[in-house]
């Protein structure tokens, strides 16, 4: 499915406050809320790092086992589901 060019620039120009209103937002989550996150978001630099050093020219990648933020079924359903239930989901 083809999707619309994107603005880098200006995608790169909105993370600095994207950051700052995320680490605002961490400090109203409960304990078990903020694990869930730092889960999502360990995660996520961890595939981001690997993408990186494929794209550097790293032919030996391994790619790991995804860390205990998909320990159960109904987690990795609302997982997998977060970008629609955010308003995120690409059309």
């Amino acid at each position: 499915m083809a999707t619309a060019p994107k603005d880098l620039s200006a995608l790169e120009a909105a993370t600095p406050t994207l950051i700052k209103k995320l680490a605002k937002m961490t400090k109203t989550l409960t304990p078990e809320e903020m694990q869930v996150l730092s889960e999502i978001v360990e995660s996520a630099a961890i595939y981001t790092k690997l993408v990186q050093a494929h794209e550097e020219g790293d032919g030996d990648i391994v790619f790991m086992k995804p860390k205990s933020v998909h320990s159960t079924i109904k987690m990795k359903k609302a997982y997998a589901n977060l970008s629609k239930k955010l308003g995120l989901e690409k059309k």
